[in-house]
């Protein structure tokens, strides 16, 4: 029997794939020169005991996903679409019913009391929080109860991820199993049109609506969370592969349509209010939302924001390394929350992520070695101010200092204050110096408004003055901060003693599986392998997609 070159060399191409394409694959969050090895080997007669549970649980997830079951309360029967659940968004003359919403998951009515589903009610469910005039019609005020979701309202956020899910499952069935038909894919392909970019049914590529808080606002910024989170690098990187498929599968209107979409979607991410807010995310918020942007800005070409994205990573960022993981590794933005654990070992599955994401993100760019496995501050620096000319910076206002004698002044008044990073200068060259008014700006989101250049003496000039701060030795190590994490998974300590006040001390460990895999090869340490076995005593690992996209050490 004859074989071809692109069978030799590339493996058993999967049913409707172009065999030109295979090897121009762009993902992010899987490294496309695994994805080669995986098909190759998945092609063989044989396969080794690592690989055969996740092969058969791909193979058959995919073909239950066929029929595009709802897998989650109160979703129907695909194709889903962002206007087919749940209340529409509030109707303040620009929303539509093609625009995402949801309530913020957090958020209780004024009057609710603790559901009896919840086990921790006694423990986290602060009755006394609102203790005021309550509307027992609207529920406002709302009020914020951190570890307690509500599902109410949450319709879109439950069928995106199912839509997702769905996507994702047909379209690694379909391009690593050469037994899965190209009717896969296409299934895939019509599950994402419907939900992005078909005419009549897609989202707006926007998140005016999500996360809103009744009777305050419409809509906040970190509802972002929830696709830079439940998407990531997902969406691009199932896009990719279906981006091979042979042209009455993915055809010419989808790519149109995927390309004006995702392009739509980044300039919303980098320009809108909430775009500019999410500048300052911190914790997993930002962990997430770089991969997010990462692939995003991979999915469109969009090279300076790649850059853009990775050189703020390290000490830049409100929510950069340095600032989210201290010299113990502790997570503070993490173990501050009510469900701790649960919240920093799912940061550190983003951390491990993220830096897989700049790797395959970088190839071909400046950025290439510009993400160190083993980086930490390693030395002392001093603070700075840097100043923009003819701005005012939108932050939160602290103070207005009147009739001060020097900038100079101002800076040291708000090092002094508790809360102030930044001072918006306001002079004339005839009369000098008028006021300074003291901010509190998150990361670099500082909102500039530009301002027209004085022509006259006695025209205003306004500036804008941040001070960027130091980081301390010894932080942002993402080794150091699963070394911290992992004592408490293995049980060698207790999380219930060390963070009391926590909700979820006692919750399995197993999704610290993925990121002690990615750690056993990134630092070559078979250790880390080992201990899958003590936090995943059951090996559901060895059962999941990843880990076939992330196979062991040398198993290649």
């Amino acid at each position: 029997m004859k074989m071809s070159f692109s069978t030799l060399v590339l493996g058993a191409l999967p049913a409707g794939m172009a065999s030109t394409q295979t090897t121009n694959l762009n993902t992010v969050g899987w490294n496309p020169d695994t994805l080669q090895d995986i098909r190759n080997l998945l092609a063989g007669d044989s396969l080794p005991e690592w690989a055969q549970g996740a092969k058969d649980e791909l193979s058959s997830e995919a073909a239950s996903r066929m029929s595009l079951p709802g897998r989650r309360e109160g979703v129907g029967t695909g194709p889903w679409t962002v206007d087919g659940q749940g209340p529409d968004p509030p109707a303040d003359g620009t929303s539509t019913s093609h625009d995402y919403h949801t309530v913020s998951g957090y958020y209780w009515p004024c009057y609710a009391t603790c559901p009896s589903k919840f086990t921790h009610c006694a423990q986290g469910w602060d009755q006394d929080l609102h203790d005021g005039e309550c509307d027992a019609a609207s529920g406002i005020p709302w009020i914020k109860h951190d570890g307690f979701l509500r599902d109410e309202n949450l319709e879109d956020l439950y069928t995106m991820i199912n839509m997702m899910d769905t996507a994702e499952v047909l379209a690694l069935a379909w391009w690593l199993l050469p037994e899965h038909d190209v009717t896969f894919a296409q299934t895939a392909v019509e599950v994402l049109r419907a939900w992005f970019w078909d005419e009549s049914t897609g989202m707006e590529p926007r998140l005016e609506y999500g996360g809103a808080q009744p009777g305050i606002y419409n809509g906040t910024a970190g509802a972002s969370i929830a696709f830079s989170y439940r998407l990531g690098t997902r969406l691009s990187d199932t896009m990719e592969l279906l981006k091979t498929a042979d042209a009455d599968v993915w055809t010419a209107a989808d790519a149109a349509g995927w390309a004006d979409w995702s392009g739509r979607w980044v300039e919303w991410m980098t320009t809108s209010e909430f775009g500019r807010i999410e500048l300052g995310a911190v914790g997993n918020h930002a962990t997430f939302l770089y991969s997010h942007k990462l692939a995003m800005a991979k999915a469109t070409g969009d090279d300076a924001l790649v850059l853009d994205v990775v050189a703020g990573l390290r000490t830049r960022e409100a929510g950069s390394l340095a600032w989210q993981i201290e010299p113990s590794g502790e997570m503070p933005i993490e173990t501050a929350r009510p469900t701790s654990k649960t919240y920093s070992i799912m940061n550190l599955n983003g951390l491990f992520l993220l830096g897989v994401a700049v790797e395959n993100a970088c190839r071909g760019l400046s950025c290439s070695s510009d993400w160190d496995w083993s980086w930490e501050v390693t030395s002392e620096t001093s603070g700075e101010w840097d100043a923009y000319e003819n701005t005012v910076a939108g932050c939160k206002w602290k103070e207005t200092i009147s009739n001060p004698s020097t900038v100079q002044d101002c800076k040291t008044s708000c090092l002094e204050h508790a809360e102030c990073n930044a001072v918006v200068s306001r002079q004339t060259e005839k009369y000098g110096l008028y006021q300074c008014y003291l901010q509190k700006c998150l990361g670099t989101a500082y909102d500039h408004s530009a301002t027209d250049p004085p022509t006259q003496p006695w025209d205003w000039k306004w500036t804008s003055h941040h001070y960027v701060a130091p980081p301390e030795v010894g932080t942002g190590s993402v080794r150091k901060a699963l070394d911290f994490v992992l004592p408490y998974a293995t049980g060698s300590k207790s999380w219930s003693e060390d963070f009391p006040y926590s909700l979820d001390g006692s919750n399995t460990s197993r999704d610290l599986a993925l990121p002690l895999r990615i750690a056993a090869g990134k630092y070559d340490d078979y250790a880390y392998e080992a201990d899958i076995s003590l936090v995943d005593p059951l090996d559901w690992f060895s059962y999941t997609f990843d880990s076939l996209l992330f196979p062991p050490p040398g198993s290649l």
